[in-house]
């Protein structure tokens, strides 16, 4: 197997990547792999265009979920005030009847 060495990668960037593979279970090295294998495949001959899509990929794919939870988070939000408001009317109801 092939190995590439990445030199200078900036600060944040590299926080970034390391992020991104921790949350996924994975090791920096297989996280990166993963990445340009999945650019790779995408069909792009030029690197030096593939880098800035493969970002793109994972900036999107991080802010989709964060969006996803966002928006799981606010169905349960809404799901949980609905029974709570159907437990203050059976209460008013019975409040009402004493």
């Amino acid at each position: 197997m092939r190995e590439i060495y990445i030199r200078n990668v900036p600060e944040d960037v590299f926080l970034l990547l390391k992020d991104h593979a921790n949350s996924k279970g994975m090791t920096q090295n297989d996280y990166l792999v993963m990445l340009l294998s999945m650019s790779a495949l995408a069909g792009s001959s030029c690197f030096h265009r593939l880098l800035p899509e493969t970002i793109q990929y994972v900036v999107r794919t991080s802010i989709l979920a964060d969006e996803e939870r966002r928006q799981a988070y606010s169905e349960a939000q809404i799901r949980l005030m609905r029974e709570n408001m159907e437990v203050l009317k059976r209460v008013n109801l019975l409040l009402m009847d004493y």
